[in-house]
């Protein structure tokens, strides 16, 4: 397919490998994907600046119980894709820094007051 980019799952595993060694807490890590491991940081609030991505795409619908608070201490989140999952009450902080938000049923009607991306795709 033109203007497709695809990676075989042997170097996807590899690459996940790598961030798991890199920081056994997922709070830590750079990117993060596995949703359990992305439900218990929104739970817990243990998110950190090192997060640049994190994908939310459980198999069976989830629902997150967070202040929505939690981002901002992702400062560096650069990349949030959410999918199948609903939230105990929408979000209070994005951070500006986003490049891609791809989230699907928005848990509000409006952006956060202080969200002004600036480059946004």
């Amino acid at each position: 397919m033109p203007g497709c980019l695809k990676m075989h799952d042997l170097i996807q595993d590899m690459g996940r490998q790598i961030v798991r060694q890199e920081a056994p807490n997922p709070g830590e890590r750079s990117r993060i994907w596995d949703y359990e491991d992305v439900i218990e940081i929104l739970n817990e609030d243990y998110g950190s600046d090192k997060i640049q991505g994190i994908m939310l795409d459980p198999p069976q619908q989830e629902m997150v119980k967070w202040s929505g608070t939690e981002f901002e201490k992702m400062k560096c989140l650069r990349i949030l894709i959410v999918r199948n999952t609903s939230f105990s009450s929408e979000p209070e902080h994005l951070p500006n820094h986003l490049r891609l938000l791809d989230w699907d049923n928005y848990p509000s009607k409006s952006f956060p007051p202080k969200f002004h991306p600036k480059k946004i795709v």
